[in-house]
């Protein structure tokens, strides 16, 4: 298998930096995403250079944090203190004047992020916002505009198998058949590295590229895993890639 291993978060803050460009130094990560909107923005760019082997796209928010550009117009989505709301984009109608206004925000974060000299790869999202359905065609839009082939898919296999779970599953598998329906170059499968870890071989045996997502510098086990000699032996048994290499 061609495993992308990405790194969500990067600029976030100093120590998400310093996590991330670690295990890239290690060769246990050669993909991140940059939060344009991150307060250790400007330090993660400064060292992006150090890594001309990796690929570096977009984290895609309006979950955290504050507005890149102008927040007038994305007030229904903002709390009092000005900083976005997850709760208030994860609405079943998105109003057409909220998407406007959430496709100008993306494209600010994309432009944040080129006009730093980053080759922009791939792009994904804070919280998963860009799999809200509400705001496919906004994706599709940024896409158009940016000029991005590359997204991330939705975790179409994550959650319980019982009968209640289908229509969830499978409204997962739909978003991700039509994100690659306009020539929109995916991975086969994506999940979480815990996920990956606890899954049988067969599980993900048609995979022939497969995405999991990794958050350096939290405090949990997904980060001990990264570390750890069954992370090793994954390294050994599939080929690594980057986003640049899908």
């Amino acid at each position: 298998m061609r495993l992308i291993v990405n790194a969500d978060d990067l600029g976030a803050t100093p120590r998400v930096n310093t996590a991330v460009f670690a295990l890239m130094a290690s060769g246990r990560i050669r993909s991140a995403t940059l939060l344009a909107n991150g307060r250790a923005f400007d330090e993660a760019v400064s060292r992006i250079g150090d890594f001309p082997h990796c690929s570096f796209g977009v984290h895609l928010n309006v979950a955290t944090r504050m507005p890149v550009g102008p927040a007038s117009e994305l007030a229904p989505i903002l709390g009092t203190d000005g900083q976005f709301r997850v709760a208030a984009v994860r609405r079943l109608f998105i109003p057409q004047s909220v998407r406007n206004a959430v496709l100008r925000e993306w494209i600010s974060q994309v432009a944040r992020v080129k006009n730093a000299g980053v080759a922009v790869s791939h792009i994904d999202s804070h919280h998963h916002v860009h799999i809200i359905p509400g705001l496919f065609g906004t994706l599709k839009r940024l896409q158009r505009e940016c000029g991005i082939s590359r997204v991330r898919l939705a975790e179409s296999r994550r959650g319980s198998r019982s009968l209640a779970a289908i229509p969830f599953r499978l409204g997962k598998a739909i978003w991700n058949r039509a994100l690659r329906m306009d020539g929109t170059r995916t991975t086969d499968d994506i999940c979480g590295l815990p996920r990956f870890e606890t899954s049988s071989k067969k599980k993900y045996a048609r995979s022939r590229t497969m995405e999991i997502m990794v958050h350096p510098g939290s405090r949990d086990a997904e980060n001990k895993l990264l570390a750890s000699e069954w992370w090793t032996q994954v390294m050994r048994d599939n080929e690594m890639i980057s986003y640049n290499d899908l």
